[in-house]
Parts: structure tokens; C-alpha cells; sequence
């Protein structure tokens, strides 16, 4: 069920977070928990703005805050899920430069739910501007534990990707 009580579990969940959490700021917008960060000193190149390599690990960063968000991690944990999940695939697309100290706001959408990859859309937005920074995708894969080949997405799983990810009326 979504709509109000959704809302009011993750709202409190926020705040519990925001505890823990003090140094970054938590909104709560569209059933979506977005957590804000703020660009390190050692995420800046000689040309004075972030470093390419470093945008993928704020995505990756960013689908981890979301997984969290959502109370999925353990569905994505080998000890806890019974398999595990690589990166077959990054991309970064870079739009304008990211400096130190900026307020960076990811967003973080599910673009495909496949048999056993799942496709990653994030935007990555600057001070709490509508113009965007950096986009980029992660494709993971699920394996199998035993021989790391791809194997379905456990239906669990997906269930819950589907009813975090999706809209309403979707």
C-alpha cells in the first residue's frame, strides 16, 4: 500500500537517519528518500572540480542510499540473499562540473528490471538546482554464489523492486 502510511514509515525512518546521520540533509518528496551530500576536498582533480572516476562511485553510492532507503539492503546482502550482485556496466554522462563543497542531490530510478540484471538511471543535481550535473547508469547482474553465473533475479526481490521503484498506478 502505498500513499500516506508509506510516506509516514519512511518519514520516521528519515528521522532516525537524520539522527545517525547528521552531517547530510534527508527530504522526503513522492514516497522517494533523497539524501543529499557535500562534495569532499579528495573528490577534486587539478582542474578544480570533481574527478571523473569519482561520479561513479557517487552513483553507486546513490543506489545504495536508495536500496537503504527502501529497506532492501538484505535483499542484495550474499549472506542474507543466497546470491550476489555485480556491476556489469557503468556509464557516466558529465553535463557541468561539480566543485568542492557543493550540495549534490542524486536521483536514483530503476530503467529496467530484467531477468537477472537491473538497470540503475541516476542524475546527480547541484545546490538544489533543476539543471542537471551528471546522469549515468549501473547495470548489476545477479549470480549465483557458487559459480558467479547469472541466474534469475529472485522473485522476492523483484517484487520489491517493482512496489519501491514504480509509481503509483504504474
Amino acid at each position: 500500500m502505498r500513499g500516506p502510511w508509506l510516506w509516514c514509515r519512511y518519514y520516521f525512518s528519515c528521522k532516525i537517519s537524520a539522527i545517525r546521520l547528521f552531517w547530510s540533509r534527508i527530504f522526503v518528496t513522492c514516497d522517494v528518500i533523497i539524501k543529499t551530500f557535500r562534495v569532499s576536498m579528495r573528490d577534486i582533480d587539478l582542474n578544480g572540480h570533481v574527478h571523473n572516476s569519482v561520479y561513479l562511485d557517487y552513483f553507486e553510492d546513490a543506489v545504495v542510499e536508495q536500496l537503504r532507503a527502501f529497506n532492501l539492503i538484505p535483499l542484495f546482502r550474499p549472506a542474507t540473499a543466497g546470491v550476489s550482485y555485480h556491476v556489469k556496466k557503468s556509464e557516466a554522462t558529465y553535463h557541468l562540473p561539480l566543485a568542492v563543497d557543493d550540495i549534490v542531490t542524486p536521483k536514483v530510478m530503476l530503467e529496467k528490471l530484467g531477468n537477472s540484471s537491473l538497470t540503475f538511471a541516476i542524475e546527480l543535481q547541484r545546490n538544489n538546482e533543476t539543471v542537471i550535473c551528471a546522469s549515468g547508469k549501473l547495470v548489476w547482474v545477479c549470480v549465483d554464489l557458487d559459480d558467479h553465473k547469472p541466474r534469475p533475479i529472485p522473485e522476492a526481490t523483484r517484487q520489491q523492486l517493482i512496489a519501491c521503484f514504480q509509481p503509483d498506478g504504474a
